[in-house]
Order: structure tokens, then sequence, then C-alpha cells
């Protein structure tokens, strides 16, 4: 294909002239930048998968459950250094050609300052946790990493400029060597300390990377204080909605680290991993959609239209999920953290219902990001966090890990309401009810299929996950940007 600075080849005299060749439609530039991150991630996931897997199981049910509390607490204190740069970047830098450099840079300057404070807090709950505990120990060795989350906004100018393949890349070598390096450090059995140390090393060296590279994508820019003051403010309210979100999502885990003891605590944390794991998939989608979905923000029929066809991606992505996960449970848990953590399969089945939910209040919020409405979304995170919070410090004294599964699918779903009647004010939903019908019969009749299977787990897995791709095909259910013609067509080109 010629450069569009170049006229190509002259026309013979009364030949007719070809049809314009436009930029392709959005849709397609997001499935590819989706299938960009889902083709290479897929090793990036199988590793980091892997690496889980194998931790767990050496670590075991009891110091696991530690281990993983120590990694949600700072897991929510990584979220609060993006502070919602990240957001604001997904959203500005791919209609906004001029002023990357300057908007990059402002965000380095500020996420670097909020990190400092965020690290001092950091320390501060190690010492408050215990320096003689594993978790306290655990907590403190993070800390060093959370200094240098201030550069992962930069990970949004590979995403707004459909650069993902650089970012997967960067992602795949340092998690390959860090999972490596956290299976050799637990199967010496240096414990959850070790582990940790190594994730917190690995995290560092990525967030170096990436920021780096994204700075020479963008180019220098001078310091700006009313670039960085805009950025703040712009920041502000989508940064306690991206915090909300993780708090919600997470702090059940933190709080079961202080009322929960011994390997119940670990199978939850071991259930909750799982599901983040599977769900992953499905989050590609709306990251890479936020960038498109800020283009055609003001085009109402536009954003009608990408919102159903995404709406269509995450039902594909995640019925199968869903099946895997309420069926096939003991199979998943057996093959990923292994048999000691037996007590998961009941709660990664109640798990996987928030999980489909999520999926739900996701794409929701994304949308609603994208058109720059964040005061409902802070305000229902606000609620879904208060009754998590009570909710599991009044029931699972009383009810064990089981009530806070159960609290969480609760939480999703007080989320994925209010989203929902929020972003019918904005965007027409009854398409996405008609696009509904055909994925969720597909799913129906694999779960039918499955049911009878579910003693033989692993032929009853493999036949149910099949009928759903062929029912979804035959019902011409499937989305035709991720045909593989679509994608040879596109490579072609």
């Amino acid at each position: 294909m010629p450069n569009v600075r170049d006229p190509g080849p002259a026309l013979a005299p009364g030949s007719p002239a070809p049809p314009p060749q436009g930029p392709p439609r959005v849709s397609e530039r997001i499935a590819g930048s989706a299938a960009n991150f889902a083709g290479r991630r897929v090793a990036l996931l199988v590793i980091s998968a892997l690496g889980t897997t194998l931790v767990t199981r050496l670590l075991g049910p009891n110091e696991y459950g530690q281990y993983a509390s120590a990694i949600a607490t700072w897991t929510l204190l990584s979220a609060a250094a993006d502070f919602g740069f990240s957001l604001v970047l997904a959203r500005d830098l791919a209609p906004d050609d001029a002023d990357r450099s300057a908007i990059l840079r402002a965000a380095y300057d500020v996420g670097g300052l909020w990190s400092v404070a965020l690290t001092l807090v950091m320390v501060g709950l190690a010492v408050a946790t215990g320096l003689s505990s594993a978790r306290g120990q655990t907590l403190l060795v993070l800390a060093p990493s959370v200094l240098t989350l201030g550069l992962t906004s930069g990970r949004q100018v590979f995403v707004a400029l459909y650069r993902t393949r650089e970012l997967v890349l960067i992602d795949l070598g340092i998690v390959t060597l860090q999972v490596a390096a956290q299976v050799a450090v637990a199967a010496l059995g240096a414990g959850p300390v070790a582990v940790a140390a190594v994730v917190s090393v690995g995290t560092t060296l990525n967030a170096i990377a990436v920021g780096v590279l994204a700075h020479r994508i963008v180019g220098p820019a001078p310091g700006h204080g009313g670039q960085r003051r805009s950025l703040i403010r712009r920041s502000l309210p989508l940064g306690l909605m991206a915090i909300m979100t993780k708090i919600y999502l997470m702090i059940d885990l933190v709080i079961l680290g202080w009322l929960v003891t011994g390997p119940r605590l670990g199978d939850y944390a071991a259930a909750a991993k799982m599901l983040t794991l599977v769900a992953s998939v499905p989050a590609l989608i709306t990251n890479a959609a936020l960038p498109g979905l800020s283009v055609h923000a003001n085009d109402r029929a536009e954003l009608a239209a990408l919102s159903r066809r995404l709406w269509e991606w995450m039902l594909v992505v995640s019925i199968p999920v869903l099946i895997m996960t309420t069926l096939f449970a003991p199979l998943v848990i057996t093959v990923t953290v292994g048999p000691d953590f037996d007590g998961a399969v009941g709660l990664l089945r109640i798990l996987s219902l928030a999980g489909v939910l999520g999926v739900a209040s996701n794409l929701i919020g994304t949308i609603l990001v994208a058109k720059s409405i964040v005061r409902p979304l802070v305000i229902q995170n606000a609620v879904a966090i208060v009754l998590n919070v009570v909710a599991n410090l009044v029931l699972v004294p009383d009810y064990g890990v089981a009530a806070a599964a159960w609290i969480t699918v609760a939480t999703e779903a007080v989320i994925c309401t209010g989203g929902l009647i929020v972003l019918s004010r904005h965007v027409d939903l009854r398409p996405w009810l008609g696009s509904s019908t055909r994925p969720i019969g597909a799913g129906i009749v694999a779960t039918l299929v499955g049911i009878p299977l579910v003693g033989i787990q692993v032929v009853g897995a493999a036949v149910s996950l099949l009928v759903f791709a062929v029912v979804t095909w035959r019902l011409g259910a499937w989305p035709p940007e991720f045909r593989l013609s679509r994608f040879t067509a596109r490579k072609a080109a």
C-alpha cells in the first residue's frame, strides 16, 4: 500500500478511479489492538498463571493466605499511585497529537511525587502490622516498588497509539524472568517474604522500562506548572473512582487478613486469584477500547454502535469463563493451585458470579469515563465500599469466608445496576438486549450439555466449551472483527 504522501501510479486514460480507502473502523482498530494484547498476552497470562499456581502450591494455604493479603494491600496502594493519571492519558492522548509529550511529562512529575508519599504509607503499614510477622515483612519489601509506579501511566502511550506490541514484549520479558525467580525462591523454601521481594524487583524494572520507552516515543517536553495543575484537576475524580473500584474489589482480602487465620484465608485468596486471571482477557478489550470510545464520545450514533459491539464481545468472552468456574470449578482448582486448596472450589463458584457482573461493570464504567461522566461512578463506588466493609466486619466473624464471597457478589450487583441506570441516560441500551440473546442462548445450551458431564470434569469441560463455540458460530453471534479472515486481511494490508 503506497504511503499517503505518494499519489501512486498514474491512472490510464478512461480508467475508473479506485474507491477511496478511508481509515479502518474504530471497532476494527480496537479489535486489532485488543488482538495484539490478547494474542501476545496469552503467553504472558499463561506464564503468570503458571507462576501463580506453582507459588501457591509451594507456599501452601497458610503461607499463601498471609502473602496474598499483603499483596492485596500493595495492589490497593498501587492503584492509588496511578490516581487516575492513566485514565486521563488514555482519554486525552488519542485525540490530542500536539500536547502528548507535555501531558506525559506532567503525569510523570505529579505521579512521581505522589508515589513517594504512598511509599511512606506502605512502610507505615508494614510497621503497624509488625515487622516480626511474615505479613509485615512482606509489606516492607514491596514498599520500594511503589516509588517507581509514577512511571506506569506511560503505558497509555502504547495503547493510545496502537503500539501494544512493544508494551506486551516488555511485559513478557520481565514477567518471564520474575515468575521464574518467584518459583525458584518458593521451591527453595525461602517463604513469602522472598517471593514478595522478587515481585518488588520485577515491578520496579517493568515500570522503569515502560516509562523510559514511552518518554522516547512522545519526545521530551519542558515542565509546565499549568499542565500539572490541569492534570491533577482532571485526574482527581477519575483517581477517586479508580481507587474506589480497587478498594471494593480487594478490601475483602485485606480485611480477611485481620479476621481469618489458617487455610481458609488461603482458600479464599486462591479462588480470588484464579478469577482475576481468567477475567483478565475481557479486561484487555475494555483497556484497548477507551481511546476509541473517547474519540467518538460526543457522537451518539457511533458511540451507541461501538458500545453494542463491545457488549457482544464481552458476552462471547465471559460466558465460557462462567461455565468453567461454576460447572467445572473442581477441575480449575485442581489443575491450577492443587488439591490442597479444595476449599476454594465453592468459593470460586460464588465469585464467578461477581466476575461476570464485574465484566459488565467494567465496560459500563469505561464508556462513562470516555464521556467524562465520573461523579456518579464515584458516588456508587463509595456506597459499594461502605456496603462491602461493613458487611465483612459484621458477617465474616460468624459465617466465614463464604460470607465474604457473597458480599463481593452483592457489591458488584450494586455497581452494575447503578452503572446501567446512569449509562441508559446517555446510550440507547435496547440494542444490547437484542445482541444478548444469541450468545446467552449458546451459553444455556453449553451449560445443559455440561451438567450431565460434571462427573467427568475434563471431558465435560472440553465438550461444553466446544458446544458453546459451535452454537455461537452457527447462530452468527461470533464477532466478525475477531474472525481469522479479518485478522489475516488486516495483516496483509
